[in-house]
């Protein structure tokens, strides 16, 4: 599944991880980063999503962005 955050600061090759799993980048700008979270990941709430911005060393995290929602059937 892939997630689109947006912000920024992020640099064109930011390292991205929730809850501390590192999940594969898409594509990147300074404002908006692709990811692709992987089959099987498992996320407990609150989820912490860190960015780290490998140029600048600068990171952030925040953990009030994401909720676990169950989708419903079709």
């Amino acid at each position: 599944q892939e997630v689109t955050i947006f912000g920024s600061n992020f640099g064109t090759n930011p390292i991205v991880t929730f809850n501390g799993t590192p999940v594969q980048v898409a594509s990147a700008t300074n404002t908006t980063i692709d990811v692709l979270l992987p089959v099987g990941l498992t996320l407990t709430e609150p989820i912490a999503l860190s960015v780290t911005n490998q140029a600048t060393g600068n990171s952030a995290s925040r953990s009030d962005l994401f909720a676990i929602v169950q989708n419903a059937p079709l």
